[in-house]
């Protein structure tokens, strides 16, 4: 029945022409001409769509068969503008038409129904769709597309990505509310950058102590970033002091001394760095803390040196660490995006080491690096 609607509303029997005169479909089946006046002149074609919709509507099988709803019902009244006095002079029947609409037009239906008993659906069916999706693994091609896809982009390489991140952004949203932005923390004077070292997830497995420090002359070097004025200064390293952490294993030449010097870091330690900045007022430092659960930094094999370990120990003699290790190893702490902060460290390769874990050798100790902090541009 909802079918019939657009007939009528949107009859395919009836044209304009491109200069504006009007054309019907007569009963050869042939476009003729029509007066703007006797539109309304129902055709052969036009009179056999109306007598349908009486019969569908009228008749108290179909009333029975066709359940309404409220889509339905909104359709069907969409008929009632097109049932006047001219329309009703050429089809009398169409007055019952019209009563069922005036009927229809104050009955409540429900907002879903598909039918009664054995009534006819008919559904669509994406044919197209289920050959294809059809005996598909979809585990396997979800694999695929995180491996060969997703993995290999992200925001910083893709620029449609970075468009959509962007929307989401709350940076600059206060210059549309009119609203000065607030001063990130990260951008007062650092004032101290320490990291330490943990052997494992305990805050009591303290192994190393390391402070950098800003040289006093180094003004910095400012770069614009799309997450705004980032200024970089380089790090340098003043003190580093090691926790009597490390278990000494007593061998050949017990009891002589040696020269102390910096011991290595585990390849698999744990870092926090600890950063403060000066915010001034009276008010009490900023601290940020940035974490790393696994440093993991190149090692080597010792063989039967202690190789059943689980704990960090002096080797019986230091090793030579391999030339085939690379010379300086850099990692980054932070992000501009979330802590509004980015720290790099230097890992400096040792030429021996004495430190080791499992049969495996510690081969870094601690070098210089670079904190990148935000800059307050100030409005002219």
């Amino acid at each position: 029945m909802v079918g019939m609607v657009p007939l009528v509303d949107e009859p395919p029997w009836t044209r304009r022409t491109p200069d504006g005169k009007w054309e019907k479909l007569g009963e050869g089946y042939e476009w003729e001409g029509c007066e703007s006046g006797s539109l309304l002149k129902l055709t052969k074609l036009e009179a056999q769509c109306w007598l349908a919709i009486y019969h569908l509507t009228c008749n108290k099988l179909c009333r029975e068969k066709y359940a309404l709803n409220a889509f339905r019902k909104e359709q069907l009244l969409r008929l009632r503008k097109f049932l006047n006095d001219v329309v009703l002079d050429q089809l009398p029947v169409l007055a019952d038409v019209m009563r069922y609409m005036d009927e229809l037009a104050i009955m409540s239906v429900p907002e879903n129904s598909s039918g009664h008993g054995g009534a006819l659906l008919m559904q669509q069916v994406a044919t197209i769709r289920e050959r294809e999706t059809k005996g598909k693994n979809w585990g396997e091609v979800a694999k695929m597309q995180c491996e060969s896809i997703w993995s290999l982009v992200s925001d910083g390489t893709d620029m449609d990505l970075r468009k959509i991140s962007e929307i989401y952004n709350e940076d600059g949203i206060e210059d549309i509310l009119g609203e000065a932005a607030p001063v990130p923390l990260t951008s007062f004077p650092i004032y101290r950058v320490a990291v330490e070292v943990y052997e494992d997830e305990s805050d009591e497995s303290l192994l190393h102590l390391c402070d950098y420090e800003i040289g006093k002359s180094d003004k910095g070097t400012s770069t614009d970033t799309p997450d705004g004025i980032y200024t970089r200064y380089k790090l340098k390293k003043v003190s580093s002091n090691s926790v009597s952490g490390l278990v000494e294993v007593q061998g050949e030449g017990e009891g002589e001394e040696e020269e102390e010097e910096e011991e290595a870091i585990p390849y698999d330690a744990r870092i926090k760095l600890i950063v403060t900045f000066s915010v001034g007022g009276g008010e009490a430092p900023h601290v940020v803390v940035l974490s790393m659960a696994d440093i993991d930094l190149p090692t080597q094999t010792v063989e039967g040196e202690n190789s059943e370990s689980t704990t960090p120990q002096k080797l019986t003699k230091r090793v030579r660490v391999s030339e085939e290790l690379p010379k300086k190893v850099w990692k980054q702490f932070g992000s501009a995006v979330q802590e509004k902060l980015v720290v790099q460290l230097q890992f400096l390769k040792k030429s021996d080491s004495r430190g080791g874990r499992g049969g495996n050798l510690f081969c870094y100790g601690f070098g210089n690096g670079f904190i990148s902090q935000p800059t307050v541009v100030a409005e002219e």
